[in-house]
């Protein structure tokens, strides 16, 4: 599987012509879209069943120090009057099949293939829009927080002088 990126020549000049505290900022803005296009796709492609709750369970987290995101299925709090409902673990069958394990009471269970497989499929088929969705957003976070720096700068210039020695309080 190849995957065109345009704009990657780019995007590079301009994480060098920045300072490195604006390049950050624009990378996370690039990561968590991706992130979040990523969490929809899964979301789309992952099967119904009876409650929904595979689908409830798919989240996003993002490190700013690491500048990472993890995409995946993750626990999610039980709710007010619902046991200990939590986490769904049954993805795993779904997608990878079950081992062969011996049970106490009847003897050996046989090992299954998948059963619906789902989750490597769509996340290979959403991660070419995602890396592109990495660019377009970074290079649109660095503009935007460059405009920002300017504006800051700007701004400490044009007050430089006004407020020199004690302010006056009104009442």
């Amino acid at each position: 599987m190849s995957i065109e990126l345009n704009g990657v020549q780019l995007l590079q000049k301009e994480l060098m012509r920045f300072g490195p505290v604006v390049a950050k900022k624009g990378r996370d803005t690039g990561i968590r879209r991706a992130a979040v296009h990523m969490r929809r796709e899964l979301k789309a492609a992952a099967p119904r069943g009876k409650t929904g709750e595979l689908k409830k369970n798919i989240s996003f987290k993002y490190s700013r120090k690491s500048g990472k995101a993890w995409v995946g299925l993750r626990p999610r709090k039980a709710r007010k009057g619902y046991g200990t409902q939590g986490g769904v673990f049954y993805y795993k069958v779904l997608d990878f099949g079950r081992p062969d394990y011996v049970r106490k009471v009847r003897g050996p269970m046989p090992a299954s293939g998948p059963l619906r497989p789902w989750f490597v499929r769509a996340a290979k088929a959403a991660s070419p829009k995602a890396a592109q969705i990495v660019i377009d957003y970074t290079l649109k976070g660095i503009y935007q927080e460059a405009g920002k720096v300017y504006a800051r700068s700007k701004r400490s210039n044009d007050m430089k002088g006004k407020f020199s020695g004690r302010r006056r309080r009104f009442r």
